[in-house]
C-alpha cells in the first residue's frame, strides 16, 4: 500500500502515511527450517500493527533453537514448549503460529515476544 510514496519519498514519509504491507503466501526453506505463511502489516502512529500466520515443520527443533540462543525470554520457555507440544502437524507435518502486532508489542497468543 502506498508504493509510490515509498519510492520517492523513503520509508519515512510512507511509514506516517499508515502505509502497509502483504503477502497472502511466502515461503523459506534454509538448512531444517522451512516455513510458510501470510502477513498483513500497516503502520499506526509510526509502528507497525497487523498479524502473521507461519506454519512451520520441526517447530520443536526451532523452539530449542531459540531457547538456546536467548530469543524467547527464560520465564516463558516452559509455556511454550507445553503449548509447541499440544499443538497437532497438519496434514504437511507443519504446525501453525499466529503472530499479532499491536501497541507495540508482538505476542504469540498471549505470549509477549517483542516489544518496539
Amino acid at each position: 500500500k502506498n508504493w509510490m510514496l515509498l519510492e520517492t519519498e523513503g520509508d519515512a514519509a510512507w511509514i506516517a502515511a499508515n502505509s502497509g504491507i502483504k503477502s497472502e503466501h511466502w515461503a523459506v526453506k534454509w538448512g531444517s527450517f522451512d516455513v510458510v505463511g501470510d502477513f498483513d502489516i500497516t503502520f499506526k502512529d509510526g509502528l507497525p500493527e497487523g498479524v502473521i500466520h507461519l506454519r512451520l515443520k520441526e517447530l520443536k527443533l526451532l523452539l530449542q533453537k531459540l531457547i538456546d540462543n536467548k530469543l524467547v525470554p527464560r520465564q516463558y520457555a516452559v509455556t511454550a514448549k507445553t503449548l509447541v507440544a499440544l499443538q497437532k502437524p497438519n496434514a504437511q507435518g507443519r504446525k501453525s503460529i499466529e503472530i499479532t502486532i499491536k501497541d507495540g508489542v508482538v505476542k504469540t497468543g498471549f505470549i509477549p515476544i517483542y516489544k518496539f
